[in-house]
Parts: C-alpha cells; structure tokens; sequence
C-alpha cells in the first residue's frame, strides 16, 4: 500500500511524463514511431510492475475483507473511502470532455475550473488515506482490542 501511495504521488506531480518526456501509461506512447524501442520497454515494465502491485492488492484486500466480514476495522473503511474517492475523481477528471462529447455542451470555465480543483485535490488526498489506512491496519494487528 505505500508503494501505491507512492505511485499515486508521483502520477500526480506528472513524474510519469518526465521519465521519458511523454506520458508511458497513454497507448500513443507505444505507437508513435518516434519514441525509442527501449523507452517502450522500460515503461511497458513500469506499467507491468503497476498492474501486477494493483492486482496484488486488490486480491489482499478482498482476501482480508472476506476474514473480516463480520467486523469491519477502521483500515477498511479508510480502504473504502479511498476506492470511492478514486472512482469520483476519475468522473471528474472526464466530465469536462465527456459533456462536450456526449451533449456537446461546453461548461462554463468557472464550473470547469472547481471541477479541475475538486478532482486534483481528491486525487492529491488518496496517497495520503491509503498511508492512514496502513497505519490503522498495522496498529489494530499491534493491539486488536482497541481499534475496531
């Protein structure tokens, strides 16, 4: 989980652009002719480590869920706020685009731009739940009768 804390931080301060002066996680990366087989490579295994480190916990997390059904900690729910953040950022990352595609509808710049502000301060905010939800997991582990 901090590795993916980490991973978040750096996609939102663009690191992922700056490695090889385009963004890798994009697919014109991987066809544009321009870029170097190599960098390729390099960011085919970044996004490979990525999907295998997200896979990875993913599978963890419904692995902990199903023993702990019956008592829900507070490292879930921190787990589950950061899922539900995630997914709403994402909707407001496209909702400027998908109401000009979808209605061809142009929002307003000032809607445009509380959009932009609430979907990168929710974005900014999951490195730092996921690191609380790790610490609340790892002191309920430390002393299970105080923190559930």
């Amino acid at each position: 989980m901090a590795i993916s804390a980490v991973l978040f931080a750096l996609r939102e301060w663009d690191m992922h652009k700056q490695l090889f002066g385009v963004s890798f996680i994009k697919t014109r990366f991987y066809t544009d002719p321009n870029i170097a087989i190599s960098y390729k490579v390099v960011g085919g295994l970044i996004l490979l480590v990525i999907a295998y480190l997200a896979i990875y916990l993913l599978v963890q997390y419904f692995k902990a869920l199903r023993v702990h059904t019956k008592e829900v900690n507070s490292a879930f729910r921190y787990l589950n706020l950061a899922f539900v953040l995630l997914v709403l950022s994402k909707i407001l990352d496209r909702a400027s685009s998908q109401m000009i595609e979808l209605f061809h509808y142009h929002l307003p710049m000032q809607t445009q731009l509380i959009i932009r502000a609430l979907e990168e301060s929710t974005e900014m905010l999951l490195p730092a739940i996921f690191i609380i939800a790790l610490m609340m997991y790892s002191v309920r582990k430390k002393n299970p009768v105080h923190y559930r």
